[in-house]
Formats: structure tokens, sequence, C-alpha cells
């Protein structure tokens, strides 16, 4: 049981404090004031003020006897906690407090979950209501049975992740030789006798079936306009590595530079940090909310975005710089350990940044929503300026790398823009001569090419220049 303490203290105008998360004041009682109290138990506690104003100046009140015989049987009928009740005095003007410790179980007030977000109250709906509740149960939606068939669970993917995870010393011989359910038990991946949601989206051939959240959609998008796009609907297991695959080879092509003969690719997004960011949304996707994994590929970023928070209460800075690891699906997450694809020690953030801060560019960016967690990587490619070059050093614009890249552009806007890579564009009129076109179509050209996104003038009209995005 929460405990709540009201304290009663004195009137002269005096600032005590002010209102934040954990303090809250009321010149006087009002029976409304219980959702405040009800969300000091539900988020980390705090205290209620009673007699003070806005300001945090005191005021007093003339019942404090009444509030005090009054007020704990009232928070008890209504929410279900046991206040604890004590009377102080401050030059003789009192006050009262109510003071409350959180603690495990939601506190509900006429069917409804309050709590606090900064110095206001406000009540839970929706995703944001699910989160609250799956990170007060024992189980995540995703961790409860399924009504699949074990049978079905016994796939190619289901057969791949063993053999991972024996290859990888993660599992003996002995263990992949269990029947199945034995090991999906060993896995957390089994509840009242049956697999759960969690062993479906992993492994069954069609986990949309299970969930319509089990699925990972990805879109080219340049000039707010999509180019492409693709659908994964395959064992959840199998699709981390699918999409970088999919990404490193079609959505973010690496333009190739030479270190002498050395041919360099060089990739706009490091492999093993999209790897950890996919991994990382699998295992804390809310299934139950039905919203799938998105990836957003745009000329200089990624957004890889999955539905559901962070675990209730907790917040984004400590979970990075404390290394926690709470992930919202326990089942998931024990495969990916299984298979050697993460560990426990929640180094998963410093794992994303890494890659980024040795190539000294802008660090990922991490977003904790109420129903959604967004992860954001810079396009190392385009923030570095990196354009394909040839042997000799000379930039060139490569007709098969990424499919945006010179797509939808005419046969003078692609001219004009290899002069610009190469840094052989000094005037239009010279350019006119060099391509044998008009100079209002090279300008035409130039108009079209910046509003495309692809070049940007640096400088003046008169000596600055025209240069690559």
């Amino acid at each position: 049981m929460k405990s709540v303490t009201i304290i009663i203290v004195p009137t002269h105008p005096n600032r005590i404090m002010r209102e934040d998360l954990h303090t809250e004041f009321k010149s006087a009682w009002k029976d409304g004031y219980l959702r405040d109290i009800a969300a000091f138990a539900n988020t980390e506690g705090g205290i209620l003020c009673i007699g003070v104003d806005d300001g945090g100046e005191v005021i007093g009140v003339s019942n404090p006897d009444r509030l005090l015989k009054s007020l704990p049987d009232k928070i008890q009928n209504a929410l279900g906690i046991v206040p604890a009740v004590d009377y102080r005095e401050k030059d003789g003007v009192p006050y009262v407090t109510v003071r409350v410790e959180p603690g495990p179980d939601p506190v509900f007030l006429d069917g409804k979950i309050f709590v606090r977000s900064g110095s206001t109250t406000r009540e839970l709906k929706g995703g944001e209501l699910r989160n609250y509740i799956a990170s007060h149960s024992d189980a995540a939606w995703a961790d409860n049975p399924s009504g699949i068939d074990p049978v079905l669970l016994d796939t190619y993917a289901f057969r791949e992740f063993k053999e991972t995870a024996r290859r990888m010393g993660r599992l003996t011989e002995e263990e992949c030789d269990l029947p199945m359910m034995d090991l999906l038990d060993k896995l957390n991946l089994v509840s009242k006798g049956r697999p759960t949601r969690a062993a479906a989206i992993m492994f069954s051939t069609d986990p949309t079936e299970t969930s319509h959240g089990a699925m990972m959609r990805i879109c080219r998008i340049s000039d707010s306009e999509i180019l492409f796009s693709d659908e994964l609907k395959v064992p959840m297991f199998l699709a981390v590595d699918m999409m970088v695959n999919l990404i490193m080879t079609k959505y973010a092509v690496a333009p190739v530079t030479y270190e002498g003969i050395i041919r360099v690719e060089n990739h706009p997004y490091p492999r093993d940090a999209v790897r950890e960011a996919l991994i990382n949304a699998v295992s804390n996707t809310d299934y139950g909310s039905g919203y799938s994994i998105k990836i957003n590929v745009l000329d200089d970023r990624m957004i890889i975005q999955n539905s559901g928070g962070l675990p209730y209460g907790m917040d984004l800075e400590y979970i990075i710089s404390k290394f926690v690891s709470r992930p919202r699906n326990k089942g998931i997450a024990a495969v990916f350990r299984a298979a050697g694809m993460s560990e426990t020690f929640g180094r998963g953030f410093e794992k994303m940044r890494k890659p980024y801060r040795e190539s000294g560019v802008t660090l990922p960016e991490f977003d904790a929503l109420p129903n959604d967690f967004i992860v954001v990587f810079r396009n190392i490619v385009a923030e570095k300026g990196i354009v394909p070059r040839d042997m000799n050093g000379k930039a060139v614009v490569p007709e098969h790398a990424d499919p945006a890249y010179t797509e939808g552009l005419t046969e003078n806007e692609k001219n004009v823009l290899l002069l610009i890579a190469n840094g052989e564009f000094d005037t239009s009129k010279n350019v006119a001569n060099k391509l044998n076109i008009s100079d209002v179509t090279v300008r035409r050209a130039l108009a079209s090419l910046s509003e495309k996104g692809k070049i940007h003038r640096e400088g003046s009209k008169k000596t600055g220049k025209w240069i690559l995005i």
C-alpha cells in the first residue's frame, strides 16, 4: 500500500517552494484534487500543499482540524491508499500537505489513471495508457500466450536461430537438440503451456497474423516525394539482417573513392549502428498497437521509428548514461541474446554512437515520445561532402549508385551536375559553350537542380560557387 502524509504548517506570507513534478499548490481543498494525489502515486510521489497560492506563498487554511480528519478517509475510499497525517506549524500560520509515496500498483480514480508531467496532472489514454499498464504488469503484450500451433514454429527462421546460437557458443549441442517447446521455454517464449506471441513474431512464416505491427516498412524520400519503398513480412528474427542488407544495397549506396589503387566504399550509415537500432526496435516495439517498424531514408538522414515509448517513469538520459537494459519484450530480447546479436549490459546506444564519434560527424539522435521511439542517423557521406572519385581523384557522378541521385534529371541537368562535381563549373556562359547549349538552358538546369536539393549556392552571386549537397 502507498502511504500519504498530511502535514500542517502556518499562514504568514512566506514563499516555501515552487511547483514542479513532485509539488502542487492549492489555496483550498476541493475533491477534484484527488486526481493530483493519484497522479503523484502513479509517477514518482510528491506533495500536495493546501493553503499555498500558485506563487508558493503560504496563505493558510481556516479548517486544519477538519481536513486532518476528513482527508485520510476520503483519499482511502477514493484511491485505495492509506494516508499518514502529521500536523506542523510555522509562525502560527497552518497549511496542510498531503505526501504521497510511489508504489508498484497503478492507482485508479473513477476508472482512470492520472500521472504527473512536469508541474501538471494529466490523464493517460490510448497507447500511452497501454504502455503504463504494461510497465506495471508481469508481461508485455507479446510475452503472453498465443494461439499458434507449436508445429508452425518449426521454420527456417527457427532452425537458423539454433544454428547461429550454436555457432556463437550461446547454446550447447544438447540445448539445440531439445524438443522445441523445451527450448522455447528456456528462452522465455512459453506462457501457460503455449508459445508466446513473441515466439510467433520471431519465428512464424507470417508474423503479421499475430500482430499487424510485426513487419518492417522502408521508403526512400526526396523533396517530400516517396521515390520507392519495400515491406518485409518475414519472421522478425530474419527481418533485422534482411533490412540491413536492403538499406546498404538499395537505399543508401556507398560512393566509391580511391586511395591510390585501393577502392574505398564510403557507407552513408554504419552497418553495425543500423543493425543495433533495428534490434532495439524489434525488441521494444509495442506489438499490441498494430503499428509496424518504419524506416524513412532521406537525402541527409535516416529515421527509424517503432511504437512504444520508454518503460514508464524511466528517463532517456538516465538509460543511456547508466547503460540500463530493460527491453519491453523479454522473450524477443532473449532470442537476440542467445543468437549473439545483443547483450544485457545496455550498451546499445553507445554502439550506435561510436562509429559516428569516430567519423567526427553529428551523433545519432534519440527521441522518446509517449507512444513511439525514434532514432535519427545522419548521412555521413552527405555531412562530410564525400563524392565518388576515380583513381585520379576526379569526382564522377555514378550512373548506377543511389537510384535517387540522378533519377528524374534531364540530360542537361546531369551534365551540369557532373561539371559541378568535377569542379569545372565557372560561369553559365562558359558551361553553355562546353555543353553546346544556351546560357538560358544552363540557368534553368541550375534552378531545377537547386529545387531538387542536388546543389546549393555558397557565397555571393558574383564570387560564390555551386556545390553538391
